[in-house]
């Protein structure tokens, strides 16, 4: 799918849409969400498949969006740390703002910053709850019940970035099920 289609495709929020194939009948073949079964997905040994399946399973949320966000994000890479234009760090491989769920998860949790930084069955369980509270938001707040508007809010709540963001993740998603690996 080119960027024109997907771009053409777009509903989500008003702003953000989902690309034609996600919102595909099922006798397309294509996935009407990510799907969550990993059986088919070869994962690198840095990203152990028992910790994506056990933080997808924890906060019901499909482990492919959890992975296509990672590749996205990091990679799946353990040890980034990103500075943002406002001072603000990514960190990790789920790239969890300083500002925002890092500070979170840090505050409420006491998760320490290093974790998430460096424990890659930590940051996915981090991901993964970032991820339902913003797909439980969408739901109860925004009245959109798919997973892409919490990806969207995941990364920002500003429509621009989310659309940039949304296409980005929507291609490594393709792009892991097309190859059979992260």
């Amino acid at each position: 799918m080119n960027l024109r289609n997907t771009l053409g495709a777009l509903s989500l929020l008003g702003a953000i849409s989902l690309p034609a194939s996600v919102l595909a009948t099922p006798e397309s073949g294509a996935p009407s969400a990510p799907v969550n079964s990993l059986k088919n997905i070869e994962l690198p040994k840095r990203i152990p498949a028992n910790c994506l399946d056990n933080a997808a399973n924890r906060y019901k949320v499909p482990a492919m969006a959890l992975l296509a966000i990672l590749k996205t994000e990091s990679g799946g890479r353990t040890g980034i740390v990103a500075t943002n234009k406002n001072g603000s760090k990514d960190i990790g491989p789920a790239q969890l703002n300083t500002n925002s769920w890092a500070k979170y998860m840090v505050e409420k949790h006491n998760i320490p910053i290093s974790s998430l930084r460096d424990n890659m069955c930590q940051a996915l369980m981090a991901q993964a709850y970032a991820l339902r509270w913003e797909w439980n938001t969408c739901i109860t707040k925004r009245k959109k019940t798919d997973i892409w508007c919490a990806i969207a809010y995941y990364h920002s709540p500003t429509p621009k970035f989310q659309r940039i963001y949304v296409e980005k993740v929507w291609k490594h998603y393709n792009e892991i099920i097309r190859k059979g690996k992260f």
